[in-house]
């Protein structure tokens, strides 16, 4: 770990210096894909790093942001009051990482991590008051003990409406330092690999041709829905769900669907069985992605 003791983070010295560095503590989740809407997976990450795509946030986001660091002193003071430890915000890289800290403590071991969500009832605050951290926060805390190679952070969040301050330990942990280079490294092929980011290109002039038809055929198919829906919603008023109606040739018939077995709320099933499920890493049963598919954009509305 190198410190880097003269930048003062929100500087203009520290912005021109943190502008060198992809791999933060910030874009961490997004290269372990559970980043924030604005940057939320490892191609995101890569296309914003090239300039494919802009990262902004709204002024109100911006507005909430600058909020929580205006209250950041406040909370390092009420942390080291409690554990009776003094924390100096501080710059370090390791390599090409890059960990700007809210707070080393004087003996350069322990890392400290303040996260001011502005409401009590935040999905950050409420898994700090149940003692459990949410997923992007740990992503976090694990690139700041990879560049630091400490063993601990003190992980603290204060909630600005109620002035609640919950302080949590959270260690080193093998096994997610190692994903956490894992998905770094793929990071690194994605930059190494930039045409495979470009997602638009212009239609080959041989295919030119075939828009247009298809796009008749498309108003010819909505149009054909409508009156699809209108008298089928009709014919559906004047027959009961009682029986099967049937024409005389039955060719054609209208028949009762019974109401389908209610899906399991998997979600909320989780949610009641937190204390369960607090050692049970959701990372290893994430879903694959599947397939790239396409779709038809009709721009012309």
């Amino acid at each position: 770990m190198l410190l880097h003791n003269d930048l003062v983070q929100g500087s203009d010295d520290w912005l021109t210096f943190r502008k060198g560095f992809d791999k933060t503590s910030s874009t961490a989740p997004a290269a372990k894909g559970v980043g924030y809407d604005n940057c939320r997976d490892a191609t995101q990450l890569a296309r914003q790093c090239l300039g494919f795509e802009t990262n902004e946030f709204s002024p109100f986001v911006q507005k909430i942001m600058q909020q929580g660091q205006d209250l950041e002193p406040v909370v390092r003071k009420m942390v080291e009051e409690q554990l009776n430890t003094s924390f100096q915000p501080n710059v370090a890289t390791n390599g090409d990482y890059l960990r700007s800290s809210d707070g080393f403590d004087l003996d350069l071991t322990v890392d400290l991590e303040i996260k001011v969500p502005q409401k009590a009832t935040s999905k950050r605050m409420k898994a700090a008051v149940a003692n459990d951290i949410i997923e992007m926060d740990k992503v976090q805390m694990d690139h700041a003990l990879l560049v630091t190679e400490f063993d601990k952070c003190i992980y603290a969040v204060y909630a600005a409406d109620t002035k609640d301050l919950v302080i949590q330990e959270y260690y080193r942990d093998e096994k997610r330092i190692k994903e956490l280079v894992e998905a770094w490294n793929r990071f690194d092929e994605l930059l190494a690999n930039p045409s495979d980011l470009i997602t638009e290109a212009v239609i080959p002039d041989d295919l030119i041709n075939k828009i247009e038809p298809l796009l008749q055929a498309k108003d010819m198919m909505d149009e054909g829905k409508k009156v699809y829906d209108a008298l089928r919603k009709e014919l559906f008023a004047e027959l009961p769900p009682n029986k099967t109606w049937v024409t005389e040739n039955k060719l054609f018939a209208v028949s009762p669907v019974s109401p389908s077995k209610p899906a399991i709320d998997y979600k909320a099933l989780v949610e009641a069985n937190k204390d369960k499920l607090s050692g049970v890493d959701f990372e290893m049963f994430r879903k694959s992605p599947g397939k790239i598919t396409q779709r038809i954009n009709d721009n012309r509305r």
